[in-house]
């Protein structure tokens, strides 16, 4: 454990995993733990005590739950004796949380003020924790500190009364450091060092390119994700980290200067793009400090979001913070990675008033809110619940198409709105369920960063799925690795080297009149023709052929029902990108047409939101008809995926299955499968004459243009499975 004091507060800091087992009667340590009674309360009764025979060692599989068990008994005793005032914790300002204590495993830190008192209130507590939990605590590497309005001669008397030693500050806590100065740089070089520790170590090692690819993926770049996750690093140490993992993967020896092929910037491009997939720190690190902002935002009653609230922002929300007087370096790289979610997250609309009508992000795919300012001031719209019905009754269509220019206004009658009231929200779009994550984070800022750069011939060699199809190739890697250098004439051939500065003559030695060049040294060369033709693929090649030619060849190469369960078939149409429209099909165990309907569902963001539209309309109208026992088929596999989340998300997708799992309470029985399109044709043809009928039932006869479409969906569903 270490002990601190921070201005005229005790800081007491202990390492649980420096603590010493010892028998309480019997011999010390060397037989494990097993020196306490050991006794269980099962549902307020004790049970009857036991001494543990066998004991926890280090490494044990039990061994972290002790160290849990233990944490929660000196955690209970700390705030057992800040109710009753022995000790007071610290407060970093006036309207932030006491903070009497950090666990994290076997890392302990104990906040007091630095007085007599409290110094002997935490003496005692370590002395009750050793008494209950049979282990003694290795003082020798436990630790105290005081900030600097402690004097020298109060120091020196608490450092007597708990008998550890005192350290100006401590440099690091969970290996982060405690203090950050003016040189980040400096400050953050041991990650560096530790990248460079590793990259060394590999050096003796024989490794192909494509090894040398997974070990930088796998280890390399994983080194500075942790310190990552809560600091943004200072360019001038990415920029290092990134030169060292360049140089081992091109050459194997980080100590040595090798040619580099191709430059970062192409490598860390994705695979289907012509890069390798390599990460990006810069931008890995912006997606990884944007995840705490996500949790302040998702999570305002944790200590973190109480803390930084109580001394950023206490009097407006988190999107309205600003970085304050003498910031932390925690929270200015924080302030620094949120401009991810003001470029691309977006609010869910609800019946609050929280969204501002013409100055948030609330409407998908749309740029700058294009409206008539003057109009909306004198009809007071200030606010995005100005433009709804009142009592839930939707988008005023009128005012909306009357405030805003026609695509606008097009874009914001397409987002749907519950039939229950729930209040706006601000969800990330880039996900699922609308919630952030770091891989999607780093996905949008490397999206960002391409549509700014032009496209390079590298990314242009060859179609993504083709890209796709090389990488899948069953070959060997280091094959796969040599088939994407050949495609963005990467390889060594004397060309290129005598164009890169290297003596040596640029014509091939066994051609002496001809350049040797890529497409030369694999195709044309009467060796490489003669390798080919000789092989068991039996490859002849044309003057005309590229190596993009060549790779381009070469890699072109229903359920049946219960009983008295009827079975519905919905699906959604959407036209020009735009407009949609929903068909469903309702039959019985023996594929008997029973009912059939279709509708027009007006502007819809996408086909998913068609089709989980289609199906709360779907479902209404069964409960209206009567069909208590019912079993639900889709060919939208994401829309089925999304219905058996555990839990719900933040997108506008989360608020229409919302509304369909309330209709389920108008069934009996209800059952919701995943069907191929091939058995799903009767309500595709619906959902596409929804545009010309619009809003039409039919009972007992199905209309005639999809009579012939019914009795093949029905084989189709039966022979799909």
């Amino acid at each position: 454990m270490e002990v601190g004091f921070d201005g005229g507060t005790i800081v007491e800091t202990f390492d649980m995993k420096d603590f010493e087992n010892y028998h309480r009667c019997d011999e010390v340590g060397s037989e494990g733990d097993t020196s306490a009674e050991v006794g269980f309360v099962v549902d307020t009764s004790a049970d009857v005590p036991f001494d543990p025979g066998r004991g926890l060692r280090q490494g044990d599989p039990l061994s972290p739950y002790l160290f849990i068990l233990c944490g929660e008994v000196f955690s209970a005793l700390i705030n057992r004796a800040m109710l009753t005032s022995s000790l007071h914790g610290v407060k970093i300002s006036r309207s932030a949380p006491v903070i009497s204590h950090h666990l994290f495993a076997d890392d302990s830190v104990v906040f007091a003020r630095a007085t007599a008192e409290e110094t002997g209130c935490v003496r005692e507590i370590l002395s009750t924790y050793e008494r209950v939990s049979g282990q003694v605590i290795n003082l020798d590497k436990s630790t105290l500190t005081c900030s600097r309005n402690v004097t020298d001669v109060c120091l020196n008397h608490l450092k007597g009364l708990l008998n550890v030693k005192a350290v100006e500050c401590f440099d690091k806590y969970l290996g982060l450091p405690t203090i950050v100065g003016k040189s980040k740089t400096q400050i953050f070089n041991f990650v560096k060092d530790r990248v460079w520790k590793k990259l060394k170590g590999w050096k003796e090692r024989s490794l192909s390119r494509a090894g040398r690819e997974v070990l930088v993926k796998a280890v390399a770049q994983a080194i500075p994700s942790y310190v990552m996750s809560c600091f943004l690093l200072p360019d001038s140490l990415c920029s290092q980290i990134k030169g060292m993992i360049s140089q081992f993967y091109w050459g194997g020896d980080v100590t040595h200067r090798t040619c580099h092929w191709l430059k970062w910037k192409a490598l860390c491009r994705p695979k289907i793009c012509g890069g390798l997939g390599f990460r990006d720190f810069k931008a890995f690190n912006t997606a990884l400090v944007a995840k705490n902002w996500w949790r302040i935002m998702t999570k305002p009653e944790s200590m973190l979001a109480q803390i930084y609230k109580a001394v950023y922002f206490p009097n407006q929300t988190l999107f309205e913070a600003t970085k304050g007087y003498r910031p932390s370096y925690a929270w200015s790289s924080l302030l620094n990675s949120a401009w991810i979610f003001h470029d691309g997250g977006l609010w869910r609309v609800g019946n609050d008033t929280s969204i501002r009508a013409w100055d948030d992000k609330w409407i998908p795919n749309c740029g700058p809110i294009v409206y008539r300012e003057d109009a909306a001031a004198e009809l007071g719209v200030l606010h995005v619940s100005d433009l709804m019905l009142p009592m839930g009754g939707g988008w005023d269509r009128n005012k909306v198409e009357f405030l805003c220019w026609p695509p606008t206004a097009r874009a914001i009658l397409s987002i749907p709105l519950s039939f229950q009231p729930h209040n706006d929200c601000f969800f990330w779009p880039d996900t699922g369920d609308g919630c952030y994550t770091s891989k999607s984070g780093y996905s949008f800022i490397k999206k960002k960063q391409l549509e700014r750069e032009s496209s390079s011939s590298s990314s242009l060699v060859l179609a993504p799925a083709l890209w796709t199809k090389l990488w899948k190739a069953d070959a060997a890697p280091r094959c796969r690795e040599t088939a994407w250098r050949a495609c963005l004439n990467l390889l060594p051939v004397r060309s290129t080297l005598h164009r890169r500065g290297v003596a040596l003559e640029p014509c091939c030695p066994r051609c002496p009149d001809i350049a040797e060049t890529v497409q030369h040294a694999l195709l044309f060369c009467p060796f490489a023709k003669l390798a080919w033709f000789a092989s068991p693929l039996n490859l002849r090649f044309d003057e005309e052929s590229t190596v993009h030619d060549f790779f381009c060849r070469f890699l072109a190469v229903a359920d049946t029902t219960s009983a008295g369960t009827f079975k519905l078939n919905f699906d959604a149409s959407v036209k020009n990108r735009k407009e949609a429209g929903a068909g469903m099909i309702v039959r019985n165990r023996n594929g008997e047409f029973l009912a059939a309907a279709t509708t027009e569902l007006g502007p819809v963001l996408s086909a998913v939101l068609a089709e989980a539209l289609g199906m709360r309309w779907a479902l209404g109208l069964a409960a209206e008809l009567g069909f208590r026992r019912l079993w639900l088929e889709t060919d939208c596999l994401v829309l089925l995926n999304y219905w058996n989340r555990r839990d719900g998300g933040l997108s506008h997708l989360d608020t229409i299955v919302r509304d369909c799992r309330l209709l389920l309470s108008h069934f009996d029985v209800f059952n919701f499968t995943f069907v191929r399109r091939t058995g799903n044709c009767a309500a595709d043809a619906l959902a596409h004459l929804a545009f010309h009928y619009g809003c039409m039932v039919w009972i007992e006869e199905a209309p005639p243009e999809i009579t012939s479409v019914v009795h093949n969906d029905v084989h189709a569903s039966m022979t799909s499975s």
